[in-house]
C-alpha cells in the first residue's frame, strides 16, 4: 500500500474515531498501524473485517440457481394436489448452501443478501418448505446437475416460465 493510500485510511480512521466514542481506541490503533507503516499488522488489523470478493461467476451460478427454483415455485403452485408427484421432492425447494465449506458459505451469504437485502426472490424463503440458506450438505454439485437439466428443459417446445409440469420437474430433480 503506497503513502497516498495510508493517508486515505488514516484520515478516514481519524474520522470515524472523532464521532465514535466507544470503538475509539480500536480506530485509533488502526492510524497507528497505517501511519508508522506495520505491514505486518495489515492482514489482522486493517483488512480482517474485508471478505475475499466473490468472482462474478459464483454470483451467477446462485442467480441461476435462484432463477431455476423460482420457476419451480411458480409451477408447483399451479399444480392441483393429484398433480403434484415430484419424484425428489426434497430437493424441490430451495435448500441454500452448506455453511460449513468455506466456497459454499460465501454462496449461501450472497443468496442471502440477494433475496433479503435486495428483495428479491421471496417467494423462494416464503415457500413452507424453505429451512434456512444452511443446506448443512454441499449442494453445488446437486444445483450444477439440475442446472444442466433445467437448461436442456428450457429448449423444449413446450416449455414455459412458471407452467411447468411434474413431468418437466422431475426431469430437472432428476438423473
Amino acid at each position: 500500500m503506497d503513502k497516498f493510500q495510508r493517508l486515505s485510511l488514516v484520515n478516514q480512521f481519524e474520522l470515524l474515531a472523532k464521532f465514535d466514542d466507544q470503538n475509539r481506541s480500536y480506530y485509533e490503533r488502526k492510524i497507528e498501524i497505517l501511519r508508522e507503516g506495520y505491514e505486518y499488522h495489515y492482514d489482522d488489523e486493517i483488512w480482517s473485517d474485508l471478505s475475499e470478493p466473490l468472482p462474478k461467476e459464483d454470483s451467477r451460478f446462485v442467480l441461476d440457481v435462484l432463477n431455476m427454483y423460482r420457476d419451480i415455485n411458480f409451477s408447483k403452485s399451479k399444480l392441483n394436489s393429484d398433480e403434484n408427484q415430484i419424484t425428489n421432492s426434497y430437493y424441490a425447494h430451495f435448500l441454500g448452501f452448506d455453511y460449513n465449506d468455506p466456497k459454499e458459505i460465501k454462496l449461501a451469504f450472497y443468496a442471502k443478501f440477494f433475496i433479503e437485502k435486495l428483495d428479491r426472490f421471496q417467494e423462494l424463503i416464503n415457500d413452507k418448505e424453505f429451512d434456512d440458506f444452511n443446506s448443512h450438505q454441499l449442494m453445488t454439485y446437486t444445483y450444477t446437475r439440475f442446472l444442466s437439466n433445467y437448461d436442456k428443459v428450457k429448449t423444449y417446445s413446450n416449455y414455459q416460465f412458471g407452467n411447468l409440469s411434474v413431468d418437466l420437474i422431475n426431469r430437472i430433480l432428476g438423473e
